[in-house]
């Protein structure tokens, strides 16, 4: 709830996360990241990500071994890129996002990173991000990845003061 931090958690090591939420506060200083991946093979399904002043979820490894694989997740609200990738070149595994609803990030909500990583980016939601796909490269950004526009109201069940960001089964 300080209006200056770090990280909401950091994961440094391979590991499968799911149902989990981590919100933060947009703040004053710091990093104000949500989770951080520093390592590792992360598995991440079912989790919220929401309301931090910089990335949403982040790579800040320098393996180029390092691979996340994110589903069914939300990834909204976030002052900087929603889900953004290592920049450490000639990474050897590859990235995964599908089924995720990632909306209303301050950048990008998907950075690739200059296409540094191997993306496969399917099945998604995303709108209202400052640009929706961004940094791929040659990786494809059109496999069933929905952006007309719409709102919070019309999607999640109570994102304003209540803070649901449950997806209404009518979005």
């Amino acid at each position: 709830t300080g209006s200056s931090y770090d990280n909401v958690v950091t994961i440094s090591t391979s590991s499968t996360v799911a149902n989990c939420r981590f919100e933060g506060v947009t703040g004053s200083s710091g990093n104000r990241r949500g989770y951080v991946i520093s390592n590792g093979i992360t598995v991440a399904s079912r989790i919220t990500v929401v309301n931090n002043g910089g990335e949403g979820i982040i790579s800040t490894s320098t393996s180029a071994g390092q691979s996340i694989h994110i589903t069914q997740s939300v990834v909204a609200n976030n002052g900087a890129t929603g889900i953004k990738s290592n920049s450490t070149a000639s990474q050897t595994d590859n990235w995964e996002c599908h089924g995720c609803m990632i909306t209303g990030n301050g950048t990008a909500g998907i950075d690739g990173n200059s296409a540094a990583a191997r993306w496969v980016v399917q099945q998604n939601r995303l709108r209202d991000n400052t640009t929706n796909i961004t940094g791929l490269g040659n990786y494809p950004t059109d496999l069933n990845n929905y952006t007309t526009d719409s709102d919070d109201a019309s999607e999640y069940v109570s994102a304003g003061a209540n803070g649901d960001f449950t997806i209404k089964n009518t979005a």
